[in-house]
């Protein structure tokens, strides 16, 4: 398990009925072209994808590659204009150019969801507990753009 800090989430999904799904047998050790292999698996098991921050190279472009090939709905995070257009969301910017989803607030998640028939998904997602990540970690960045949107 990769980083090995996850290793008692990855114990937590499979205890409660998840599944961990790899390509790989689980003693052989990391190689950086896996990670993009992995990206497709995860678009592959997926109905849609929302991305919440890349850059033009991160991996997440790989997975929205893989995505759209695979014929899944793709979506991602509106940069906020009154931020600085930084590196960090410019994939999100070619996303959106690309004419996928925009998503700017709670209720387009929401909307996603019910685009993509997953309504069991949504069962007690609000705008409270949605919970979301950017590549760097950084949650309460991704939360607060969510609640700004949401107050105009």
């Amino acid at each position: 398990i990769i980083p090995e800090e996850n290793r008692s989430l990855t114990e937590t999904i499979v205890e409660s009925g998840g599944a961990l799904v790899t390509e790989y047998f689980p003693d052989k050790p990391p190689i950086a072209h896996q990670f993009v292999q992995r990206d497709r698996l995860q678009s592959g098991l997926s109905r849609g994808v929302i991305v919440i921050e890349t850059s033009k190279k991160g991996g997440s472009m790989h997975t929205v590659g893989f995505a759209k090939a695979q014929g899944r709905y793709v979506a991602a995070v509106l940069p906020q204009l009154d931020k600085d257009l930084s590196e960090r969301n410019e994939g999100n910017q070619k996303i959106l150019q690309d004419g996928n989803t925009p998503i700017y607030s709670s209720h387009e998640v929401i909307a996603f969801l019910d685009k993509l028939d997953a309504f069991e998904l949504k069962k007690g997602i609000s705008q409270e507990t949605i919970s979301v990540e950017s590549e760097d970690g950084n949650v309460d960045e991704s939360i607060n753009l969510f609640s700004d949107r949401d107050n105009s």
